[in-house]
């Protein structure tokens, strides 16, 4: 660390040497460079911000009724056009600034520093407690003159506004023009296309006269009706056979029954069932070779064959007590059903059979006329289905510009108008005036080093030491004297002097520059000043 010390001073004793042509190197540098930086003009800024409201209250209400159109896309190219010839041209105009352009180059050239200058700046603003949500457009412009940088964008925002919304207004027009000339068309079209289907319709009313289905279709459901008749007959059928064999088998009268619901009986079964309850009785007390049980027993063998004689004859006494059977009844109505089932059957499977047949006769040209028929609707639909389209977007078109036309599809309000500007951006005098002082003191640093490289000189037995390599067995100090300690006084005070007067020197510049004075009337207003 030491030794680094030691260089460090030993470099700066060498420097010392050439201290003079450091210090007129400096003041050369610094003076060049704030007379170069005196002679660069002052730039000012105007800007103006413009408020957009791309998010009414109306929006929301006629969501659905007007044409959806993104404000936000429309905006973002109306930024993209604000720059383009036609409205640099305009603005030239309005601003007097092509009066000193005559040729067609000179023209470009104005418009190419013009392009330069402009800055379109875009800020999205804080989504605000209702929900919408207005943009921000900085629009500023830089000249060496404060008055025509406010003119230049002033111009700009009245191009910007008025071609937001004179341009949509002239595509609304010619939307409009374009929908009537397509409705009109179109509607030439739908009546061509009604003429045609009604023409066809007529000359095949007798061979279409179902158009709900197709041929194939309709040839289908009636072999589907066919099958479905004719497995409903065979079931009838079927029925039919099984309810005859089951009236066969039932007789058609039965025995009568009392009012306490037992059946009613002939005597001769009171007779029977008499005897039945005596022999019963007698069986109880006598043995089977008694008399009596012998007697009862011989007339009730005669009761029933009898009785047997009487229900075969079908008696008096057997009539009088049988009533017709409900079950033989019911089975003779099921069967009038069955059978009337059938008939109406048999006359569904014959038609079905006449369908079948015809469909299958007309199998060639019947689906050819069905196909032109399709064609014919197909095409009906979609002219009406395009003209009811183009109808109502017509009628959107219509309540979009008149919301255009009131001033609610975006509004447009400037919030910060373009004021003359006082102070310049650029250049940055401070800090380049800074950055010259600075570069004056390297410049004179370096050049006091490079003379020191060029004329090395050794200071103190160290350095001959180091430079030799042999010892040093004494030195010679110096002796100053009077006089020359005197001048070497006044000669460090001079460089001081100079080197100090460089930081007014910088704020005489820097002062200078700022108000655009000379160096007289600036001398002069900082001594009227102090």
């Amino acid at each position: 660390m030491q030794q680094l010390i030691d260089q460090f001073f030993q470099m700066a004793r060498s420097m010392w040497r050439f201290r003079w042509y450091a210090i007129v190197v400096a003041w050369l540098v610094c003076l060049g460079g704030w007379y170069f930086l005196s002679k660069v003009p002052n730039t000012y800024e105007a800007s103006a911000t413009v408020y957009v409201d791309t998010d009414t209250v109306l929006r929301p209400l006629l969501r659905g009724l007007t044409v959806e159109v993104d404000v936000s896309e429309k905006l973002g190219l109306m930024t993209r056009q604000l720059l383009s010839r036609a409205n640099l041209e305009r603005v030239i105009q309005m601003t007097d600034l092509g009066h000193a352009a005559m040729s067609g180059r000179e023209q470009d050239e104005l418009l190419a520093d013009i392009r330069n200058r402009v800055t379109l700046q875009e800020m999205h603003a804080v989504r605000q407690r209702g929900g919408r949500n207005p943009d921000l457009y900085v629009i500023s412009f830089r000249h060496q003159s404060p008055e025509t940088a406010r003119r230049v964008v002033e111009a700009l925002v009245s191009t910007f506004v008025d071609d937001t919304t004179g341009d949509q207004r002239a595509r609304t027009d010619m939307a409009q023009q374009f929908l009537e000339r397509q409705i009109a068309d179109y509607e030439t079209r739908l009546i061509e296309a009604e003429d045609r289907l009604r023409e066809f319709k007529r000359r095949n009313v007798d061979v279409l006269p179902d158009q709900e289905a197709s041929f194939y279709a309709r040839l289908t459901a009636a072999r589907t009706n066919l099958e479905a008749v004719e497995l409903s007959l065979r079931e009838a059928n079927f029925r039919r056979d099984e309810l005859r064999r089951q009236l066969d088998s039932t007789p058609s009268t039965q025995r009568g029954l009392g009012l306490d619901g037992a059946p009613i009986q002939s005597p001769t079964e009171e007779r029977l069932l008499a005897l039945e309850t005596r022999l019963d009785e007698l069986l109880l007390r006598f043995t089977d070779n008694h008399p009596d049980v012998v007697a009862t027993r011989n007339s009730i063998a005669v009761l029933e064959q009898q009785l047997a004689r009487e229900t075969e004859s079908g008696g008096s006494s057997r009539g009088r007590s049988s009533v017709a059977n409900p079950l033989h009844q019911q089975l003779r109505m099921a069967l009038g059903e069955v059978e009337t089932e059938i008939a109406a059957l048999q006359v569904r499977r014959d038609e079905f059979r006449t369908r079948v047949s015809a469909l299958q006769q007309q199998i060639e040209t019947l689906p050819q006329v069905e196909a032109e028929l399709q064609r014919l609707d197909r095409d009906y639909e979609i002219m009406r289905e395009q003209y009811n389209t183009l109808v109502a977007r017509r009628e959107s078109a219509r309540i979009s510009e008149d919301v255009e036309q009131a001033g609610q599809d975006v509004r447009f309000r400037v919030i910060e108008p373009p004021r003359t500007p006082i102070a310049p951006v650029s250049p940055p005098r401070a800090k380049l005036s800074a950055g010259i002082l600075l570069a004056g003191v390297a410049a004179g640093a370096g050049v006091a080093f490079l003379l020191m490289q060029l004329f090395p000189v050794v200071h103190g037995r160290r350095m001959l030491h180091e430079l030799t390599g042999r010892p040093v067995f004494g030195a010679v100090s110096r002796v100053w004297s009077p006089a020359a300690l005197w001048k070497t006084r006044i000669d460090f005070a001079g460089f001081a002097l100079l080197a100090l007067l460089m930081v007014p020197a910088f704020g005489l510049a820097l002062y200078m520059q700022i108000t655009g004075r000379s160096l007289m009337a600036a001398v002069a207003a900082l001594g009227g000043f102090s």
